[in-house]
């Protein structure tokens, strides 16, 4: 008998069906949509005009349930579809115990179900996710965005310094089930090869590891079969559907959160570079992202106007090739020319800049009422610190691009934190509202305040212990004003990133600009703007739904090159005397950048 036979008699027809059962939502569609918010595949019930002789015409979600393993690798499992067909399939030995169980959208995307989940096996079951974010990292090819993404995402949510009492309503991490676990895993596993082997992370489009059917043939192989067959029988066109199955975009890194009681599920996706050239634009992973909570553009200093020098102001001009490899891709220089390479990737950052900045465009919100965070991550910056040597820069001195960049986002912070659209610190309320002056201050008198502000900044950070001290170290620090130069006098302390968290998970305080986030995007702003994106932060600062804040990130924490071994080239750090950090050790930018990803988490308790 067909799948379908037994639930095309106890189904209404089309003609005489009034749409009720379509129009009612479960609690996870409503949580996630009746779309995959990943790749706009279907995660919902399919409705009536979606059949076609007693085939979906699109992939069909499937509800899957999942015994706890009983050994290292075996699951039992049960499959069956969301939209209320009574068809089921399980393994050759069916669960007995439910302990997880997933929604698959119609290419494999795993999210959560809305029914309770046995955590661990134990027999007390948790709640299921409250809440829900997506957010999608973006960035061309080559940029590190996966170093980035997973380094960010392993970055602790505890103060090590912190001696109090504990706080019930402090949000902490929660242990992923298996499922969700797979990407991070594997990810993990690469980044564990490059600390010791120097291998780099495989590029993202080229493996099926981190993929819906990747994780699921490493799981229950039997499982994937058991899908294939389905769709070849109960979806038109099956057979070519079948192959494809599960091995488009990855699965989501996932990062689970709770806050007394309440879990937050956030899903981040880590596109590949590939996904942003012309011929990729219109994909719907690519036109999909006015929908996420968040993103996080990845600018890479070494294919931006003005990397050679950086690369060459970095590393001894007898290091200068091997510093360029390892900062495109290890090998990547043995086959192409690398100012081909990194104009071809240059120009895909730029179109990236173009799009974020448009109004109107695929990229944009749809209601000007909802707000998106836009976290602009420039990474590798610690080829940006290794050229540092105490004086200002030629880019970063007054009037230049870096400066005017500074003073464009205090000058628009300013301007927000007046109208009361954003509310800040202590710290940060007292740089700007000495901006602002009081409320009969002229434009003109606020700009050379802003300008002169700017200039100290800029200043102070061209040290190259207080510019990694803030990108990586993370101690407490003071910006003085020059008062030597006859300008007002003027002290920001900017506090320790422990202090930072604190505040930054704290109910009364998390949803404020905080005096690290503004020194931090101050100087970002101004840096990306030096590295040829003028126009588009501009265009950015001045949206009214976009929360912008800018990074300056180092994975690695220290300057890679890429040398040959045994025939391979594989990552090391320039200064022999360093070594790249454990996944999990802290950075200050990189714990900055994950409160701004956990934004949605965040507010959801306060």
């Amino acid at each position: 008998m067909r799948i379908f036979d037994l639930w095309r008699r106890r189904r209404p027809s089309p003609d005489t069906d009034d749409g009720t059962d379509h129009a009612e939502m479960t609690p996870a569609e409503r949580r996630f949509g009746r779309s995959c918010p990943v790749c706009g595949g279907l995660l919902g019930k399919p409705a009536g005009q979606d059949l076609d002789a007693g085939q979906y015409r699109q992939l069909p979600a499937l509800r899957l349930e999942v015994q706890a393993s009983i050994r290292p690798g075996q699951f039992h499992w049960r499959l069956g579809y969301v939209d209320g067909n009574p068809f089921q399939t399980t393994s050759d030995v069916p669960p007995t115990e439910v302990a997880f169980e997933y929604l698959l959208c119609g290419n494999g995307h795993i999210f959560p179900s809305d029914t309770p989940m046995y955590h661990n096996g134990r027999r007390q079951p948790t709640r299921p996710a409250e809440s829900w974010s997506m957010v999608a990292a973006v960035g061309p090819t080559g940029s590190g965005k996966t170093y980035l993404m997973l380094r960010t995402l392993r970055q602790s949510l505890v103060n090590e310094r912190y001696y109090g009492a504990s706080d019930p309503a402090r949000m902490h991490k929660v242990e992923l089930t298996p499922l969700e676990e797979v990407p991070m895993r594997v990810r993990g596993g690469h980044y564990s090869r490059t600390l010791s082997e120097g291998a780099p992370i495989p590029a993202t489009n080229i493996d099926l590891e981190g993929t819906p059917y990747g994780i699921l043939r490493e799981l229950m192989p039997d499982l994937v079969d058991e899908i294939q067959r389905i769709i070849r029988e109960t979806v038109v066109d099956g057979g070519a559907h079948a192959q494809t199955w599960g091995r488009g975009s990855r699965q989501p890194l996932v990062i689970r959160t709770a806050t007394g009681g309440e879990s937050i599920w956030t899903g981040v996706s880590d596109l590949p570079g590939e996904l942003f050239t012309e011929r990729n634009e219109f994909r719907s992973e690519n036109t999909n992202l006015r929908l996420y909570d968040a993103l996080v553009w990845v600018v890479d200093p070494v294919i931006a106007d003005g990397g050679d020098g950086i690369i060459r102001n970095s590393a001894t001009l007898h290091n200068y090739a091997d510093v360029m490899d390892g900062n495109l891709r290890p090998g990547s220089l043995a086959t192409i020319d690398a100012d081909r390479i990194r104009s071809e990737r240059n120009n895909v950052q730029l179109r990236l800049g173009e799009l974020l900045a448009g109004y109107g465009g695929k990229w944009t919100p749809f209601k000007r009422s909802t707000t998106q965070s836009l976290a602009v991550a420039v990474n590798k910056c610690d080829l940006i610190h290794a050229s540092l040597d105490g004086h200002l820069p030629a880019e970063w001195k007054e009037d230049g691009t870096v400066h005017l960049g500074v003073v464009k986002y205090l000058m628009e912070t300013a301007t927000r934190f007046s109208r009361g659209e954003c509310t800040a610190d202590p710290g940060a309320t007292a740089l700007l509202t000495l901006i602002l002056g009081d409320h009969n201050a002229q434009q003109e008198w606020r700009i050379e305040r802003a300008r002169a502000v700017a200039i100290d900044l800029l200043r102070h950070y061209a040290d190259p212990d207080r510019f990694w001290n803030l990108v990586h170290v993370g101690a407490e620090d003071e910006v003085r004003g020059d008062t030597a130069r006859g300008q007002f006098p003027w002290l920001l302390r900017v506090p320790s990133i422990g202090e930072h968290l604190d505040t930054s998970l704290h109910a009364a305080t998390g949803a404020k600009l905080l005096a690290r986030d503004l020194v931090m995007s101050a100087l970002g702003s101004g840096i990306v703007c030096g590295l040829g994106h003028v126009d588009a932060v501009h265009t950015i600062l001045t949206k009214p739904n976009v929360d912008l804040r800018f990074f300056l990130c180092s994975p690695l924490a220290t300057v890679p090159v890429a040398r040959q071994f045994d025939g391979q080239a594989a990552l090391t750090p320039l200064d022999p005397e360093k070594t790249f950090p454990r996944v999990n050790e802290r950075s200050a930018a990189l714990t900055q950048l994950l409160m701004v990803m956990l934004g949605k988490a965040r507010a959801w308790h306060q």
